[in-house]
């Protein structure tokens, strides 16, 4: 809403003032009624767009009191937000479990030696009520303890082209295969079976039997021109 203008008449004759309001402005009109405002023209232009002109005759001490009047109106009161400090206290401590089991795999994956890892990409996630921990152990495993998925590709090129981009599907199964048994010595990761250590492509869903799992994609070639010649899956947990 636009300030009144207030235009000098000649002595003797009455003063007027003026307010202009958008035509999307119509319910204050009432409002403004009431306070000696009436309406004498208006623009339009376009859909909904346009102008109302109002104008009363000018009493500067009127004018004062509805300016003070106004300014000291109070906002509309804001609702309280009413919060348990229990369940903030709770959420912040699963944030922080999350944080702290995505930073733990990946800081791990990134400190893997003699292998070309040249992309980790590590989530996790809250195990929700239900699941349950059916990994045969010596019972030491956290049924709480978040899940966490990591995606790794790996370069091979130089271990498996030859004349330029030529390689052999079973030299890059067993070569996926020995990078899996490395990467699980190095991090400090148990199989959650002896004989299931390592499944290959396509990987199978999410298993909340494991608290880790790591699908490895094992690629070739340079830039855009890359191909996947072996993929699969790991899990386990923490030893």
């Amino acid at each position: 809403m636009l300030c009144p203008a207030v235009f000098a008449q000649p002595a003797g004759e009455k003063r007027w003032e003026y307010k202009i309001i958008g035509l999307f402005e119509t319910n204050q009109l009432a409002p403004l009624g009431l306070r000696g405002w009436e309406v004498v023209g208006g623009t339009a232009w376009g859909e909904g767009n346009g102008q109302i002109i109002l104008k009363r005759v000018y009493d500067l001490e009127r004018t004062t009191r509805e300016a003070k009047e106004d300014a000291g109106k109070a906002p509309n009161p804001v609702k309280p937000e009413f919060v348990d400090l229990e369940e903030v206290a709770v959420s912040n401590a699963r944030q922080t479990a999350l944080d702290q089991a995505k930073a733990r795999l990946e800081n791990a994956l990134r400190g893997v030696k003699g292998v070309s890892l040249t992309e980790i990409s590590v989530t996790a996630q809250r195990a929700e009520h239900g699941d349950v921990d059916r990994i045969e152990d010596d019972g030491k495993n956290d049924p709480h303890e978040p899940l966490v998925r990591a995606e790794v590709i790996i370069d091979s090129s130089t271990v498996l082209l030859s004349e330029g981009s030529k390689y052999k599907g079973s030299e890059a199964r067993a070569y996926l295969e020995k990078v899996a048994k490395e990467i699980f010595a190095q991090i400090g990761l148990r199989p959650n079976t002896p004989k299931a250590r390592f499944f290959y492509s396509p990987p199978p869903s999410f298993s909340h039997a494991s608290k880790i799992e790591i699908q490895l994609w094992l690629i070739v070639g340079k830039a855009k021109s890359t191909k996947t010649v072996a993929a699969g899956v790991l899990r386990g947990t923490w030893q």
